[in-house]
């Protein structure tokens, strides 16, 4: 069983791939959630990314300027056979890719091949932004499957980017 199923640690805060936890009771604060319905987004999406793994849309604030919040709602269209992680790429103006965050949906602990059929999955991320110029910035979401090849771990970029809007640095 996974240590975080247990529910015995609360979320103290989250940036990256870095999560504070704290041994209590739940805190009522998911990582992750679950559900057979779709979820609400402000901004809605209709892609098929890959193998029937779906963006239906996406919450996103900058509440900062060194970081912003983003939560993804995926959907399983049928049974994902692949680990599939995504990125987040921050674009200069010119298009040109500056950053890169590689990331497990789900932050791997509900990984896309254990995902059931029609399921929806939102989940939040809190993004630390590398030391950006004033100036606007595109951001922009891809998909990689995770392929292990005996000790050779392999990541294969599979569909056309995501355009997921702008932000501001000032």
């Amino acid at each position: 069983i996974n240590f975080l199923s247990r529910r015995h640690w609360q979320v103290l805060d989250y940036i990256n791939s870095i999560i504070f936890l704290k041994k209590s009771e739940y805190s009522g604060f998911d990582l992750y959630k679950i559900s057979q319905k779709q979820p609400k987004a402000q901004y809605k999406v209709t892609a098929v990314l890959y193998d029937g793994l779906r963006l239906t849309g996406y919450d996103l604030s900058q509440t900062h300027q060194d970081r912003i919040d983003i939560n993804f709602y995926w959907q399983s269209e049928n049974t994902v056979h692949s680990d599939i992680y995504y990125y987040v790429g921050i674009l200069d103006e010119h298009k040109q890719v500056i950053f890169r965050y590689a990331y497990p949906i789900a932050y791997g602990i509900y990984p896309t091949y254990a995902w059931k059929e029609s399921e929806f999955v939102q989940e939040k991320r809190r993004l630390l932004l590398p030391n950006l110029a004033k100036g606007k910035y595109s951001l922009e979401l891809g998909l990689l499957e995770y392929r292990r090849r005996g000790s050779l771990s392999l990541f294969i970029d599979t569909v056309k980017p995501v355009n997921l809007g702008e932000i501001s640095i000032d």
